[in-house]
């Protein structure tokens, strides 16, 4: 076999690696996927973990260029590290990548082979050109902040000061992960993305709204030719995020209407809501009321279509991330082909195909049994690499009232938040076998999907807790919560309101007991007064007092 620091590798098993990602030419994040992609189907690795994805200002010799994304993953291997390394730098010229600008300069794509299991590996020096030379562990992977923040993520929960952490085992990487969880801890840590300059921040795949994320350093929402997507993807900070709700149904809960469909109309709502201070807006052309009844992808397509082409390319709304509210793969398929931002899904990538046998088997089974998801591969497979919204839910619209009965139970017993956390880390990990990455992905805790007033209200006062049930998925944990609250069912019920659309006084009191529990974004009806709400709730719960940056 090949030796290397003196030891003969021959892999009869398979090693654990850690591999940093890097780019700031281009679009890195397609970059990252692509390559990723190509690896796992040559064989060359299998991915068992992503980190989430950070946006880091330059460091080194070369400090006037654009802004970086930085991502790491965790996967198995069973070739050598020669072999590997020049299968990673194959990739790297497949994105075009050049190797003759100076240390830490612009590059399209960066594949650094941090850790291979337990080993200490070096021979040779970079100038040897690829496949004749190797440091592992990378020689600076202790100083590099944008290095060390994924790999922190990547250190599963029972590892995370166990006995096989601890242990000199060769071809896991727990070790070395954890070393590299101490060190990131030590340099302050979460602290650090929280600081109003911070060099790194945390992002998730989402344009970010073009008003910024309330720190005042997110460059306008446009596709630069270099560094376009760590300039303008969306970091959650210290102001929430409105999302306007635009229902092209006619049998809509709140708002369905025989005009809901017209290109104009929706175009002249959207305005008016952008004008009002909506940030996000999300087109639904498919009701997910309570009872209603499923429409097949061609009709929902009919209905969706003239309207989306009309915002997307509108100079008014030019800037403004658009989401698409879909729970039908071709139909997502098709919005991003157009240039959807973002797919909202309420199903969790479980109702589709239409088939009702499917609700059954998730309620008979494991409820959140991780069956194959022609969502989630419609969504990992676009172009656009856009975001999409993993939402808690176990029913068709058709049967939430007798589906939310099983659940209030198996709620009641064990409590909301951790019913909802670990089975939206059990779709993570789905998902990701799926090459649905979870950087990409924000979460929605499903409120009034087969869920009763009281699980919504013991939801509503615990949604803080959700998050220390996401320890399984740290990029879920760490990733942008987005609440449904408005106008639904359990506000009437609580105010004795019969028509939703007289609900919008407790839609904002509701949204504030969401931005209290650390919601990033809202999504709502009335914009102009969630508006209103969510600036104070961010001026008592996230300090924001400066709203007109």
């Amino acid at each position: 076999g090949n030796w290397c620091g003196g030891m003969a590798w021959r892999n009869p098993t398979l090693v654990e690696v850690a591999i940093a990602l890097g780019g700031n030419v281009g679009s890195p994040l397609v970059a990252f996927e692509s390559a990723l992609a190509g690896l796992e189907r040559k064989g060359v690795l299998h991915v068992s973990h992503t980190s989430s994805l950070y946006r880091s200002k330059p460091v080194g010799q070369v400090l006037d260029q654009p802004i970086f994304l930085n991502a790491a993953v965790r996967a198995t291997t069973s070739l050598d590290p020669h072999a590997l390394m020049r299968e990673l730098q194959a990739e790297e010229d497949e994105a075009r990548r050049t190797r003759d600008g100076p240390i830490g300069g612009p590059r399209t794509l960066d594949l650094d082979l941090v850790f291979y299991g337990n080993h200490n590996l070096v021979q040779g020096e970079p100038k040897d050109g690829p496949g004749k030379w190797i440091h592992v562990p990378h020689p600076r992977w202790k100083e590099r902040e944008f290095v060390l923040a994924p790999l922190a993520e990547l250190l599963d929960k029972e590892e995370d000061g166990s006995e096989r952490c601890q242990e000199s085992q060769e071809r896991t990487c727990a070790k070395m992960l954890g070393r590299a969880k101490r060190r990131w801890t030590e340099l302050g840590g979460e602290k650090l993305l929280r600081e109003k300059d911070a060099p790194l921040r945390r992002v998730c795949a989402m344009k970010t709204p073009r008003c910024g994320d309330g720190y005042g350093d997110v460059h306008p929402v446009q596709n630069s030719s270099i560094g376009g997507d760590a300039h303008t993807l969306y970091a959650p900070g210290a102001r929430t995020m409105v999302m306007g709700i635009l229902n092209l149904t006619p049998d809509s809960f709140s708002d369905g209407s025989s005009r809901a469909m017209e290109p104009q109309y929706v175009l002249d709502n959207a305005r008016r809501m952008v004008e009002a201070g909506a940030d996000i807006l999300d087109l639904g052309a498919q009701s997910t009321r309570p009872g209603s009844q499923p429409i097949d992808a061609e009709e929902e397509l009919q209905r969706l279509m003239p309207a989306l082409d009309r915002v997307l390319h509108d100079e008014e709304l030019k800037g403004v991330p658009i989401s698409v509210d879909t729970f039908l793969a071709q139909v997502a398929r098709t919005a991003c082909d157009a240039g959807a931002h973002i797919i909202n899904d309420v199903g969790g990538g479980a109702l589709d195909p239409l088939d009702p046998l499917l609700a059954t088997d998730l309620r008979n089974q494991d409820q959140d049994a991780p069956l194959p998801s022609s969502m989630w591969e419609a969504v990992a497979q676009a172009e656009n690499c856009p975001a999409y919204v993993m939402t808690h839910s176990r029913s068709y619209p058709s049967r939430m009232m007798q589906d939310q009965r099983a659940l209030h139970y198996e709620m009641k017993a064990e409590g909301p938040t951790p019913v909802v956390g670990e089975a939206l880390v059990r779709k993570v990990h789905s998902a990701l076998k799926g090459k649905l990455y979870p950087w990409r992905m924000l979460w929605d805790p499903g409120f009034g999907f087969a869920k009763d007033s009281d699980t919504n209200l013991a939801l509503l006062r615990n949604l803080g807790h959700i998050r220390k049930h996401m320890e399984g998925s740290k990029p879920l944990q760490n990733a942008p919560m987005l609440v449904g609250v408005s106008r639904k069912a359990f506000l009437g019920k609580i105010t004795g309101l019969t028509n939703p659309k007289d609900r919008d006084l407790a839609s904002h009191a509701a949204l504030v007991a969401c931005v209290a529990g650390g919601a990033d974004i809202v999504r709502v009806h009335d914009v102009r007064g969630a508006w209103a709400a969510a600036r104070v709730a961010d001026a008592v719960w996230k300090g924001e007092t400066n709203i007109l940056k």
